[in-house]
């Protein structure tokens, strides 16, 4: 029996552990093809690790490939795309989950902290999609599918006295979300964002299921939407309806 996504081609950010490792691994059980992109940094963005990226890729088998490199600037967005369809043949789906944190109350905080939580959570995201579009474009079926889920550090959106560049980035990620979800729908490319209340990575099984969701092919006319998730269960934010219940019954 055909996987439900074999034959295409995925990015995922932040891949080489975690949440990220395990939504790489759900789109290889499903038959896609994925580079696993994460230079291997500690949890504030420091330092680097290359092996973290190849380990993960190697342990998750002949549809993995490794990019031990940060995409936070446009020429790296642009080399990992790049590598995506001199290696693999294309890029069909875009996961922007690699986030740090670097946090202090605002009187505090050292503005260079500022400055890189916003380029790896938010920047980055943008360089990648911008680079990756285009490609979506002119890929899938008669350059009419596509797939971005961008993925906010879980409670980026709850503020809190040490959490400016967090929630700023989350916000600043929210908007373009629903921006690209606009721009890009005539492509038949849907961008959507989600944002966990909790901290998935004990069981991170709920995130990977709506991850997939977003990825299949049936789900079209979702688009722009930014989907929370507690508990184990899915809601929708929506100004109309805050806190409104949110399924994917086909997953």
């Amino acid at each position: 029996m055909t996987k439900p996504l074999t034959g295409r081609i995925a990015i995922v950010t932040g891949a080489g552990r975690g949440v990220g490792r395990a939504i790489a691994g759900g789109l290889i059980d499903r038959g896609a093809k994925v580079i696993v992109a994460d230079n291997g940094p500690s949890a504030a963005g420091e330092g680097a690790d290359p092996t973290l990226a190849r380990d993960a890729a190697a342990t998750l088998g002949a549809g993995a490939l490794a990019y031990p490199e940060s995409v936070a600037s446009p020429g790296a967005a642009q080399q990992l795309v790049d590598l995506a369809v001199r290696r693999l043949g294309g890029i069909d789906i875009v996961v922007n989950n690699a986030a740090i944190h670097r946090e202090a109350p605002i009187a505090e905080a050292d503005p260079g902290d500022w400055d890189a939580v916003l380029r790896n959570n938010l920047s980055a995201a943008f360089y990648l999609i911008r680079a990756a579009a285009p490609r979506m474009r002119d890929r899938g079926d008669g350059g009419r599918w596509g797939r971005i889920v961008n993925i906010l550090p879980a409670g980026a959106l709850d503020g809190g006295l040490a959490r400016a560049a967090t929630a700023s980035a989350g916000a600043g990620l929210v908007a373009l979300t629903r921006t690209a979800a606009l721009g890009l729908a005539d492509s038949g490319i849907t961008v959507n964002a989600i944002a966990p209340q909790e901290q998935p990575d004990g069981d991170p099984s709920a995130i990977v299921r709506l991850v997939m969701g977003l990825c299949s092919s049936s789900t079209a006319d979702i688009n722009g939407r930014l989907l929370g998730m507690r508990g184990g269960g899915f809601f929708q934010f929506d100004e109309r309806r805050a806190g409104a219940p949110f399924s994917l019954e086909h997953v």
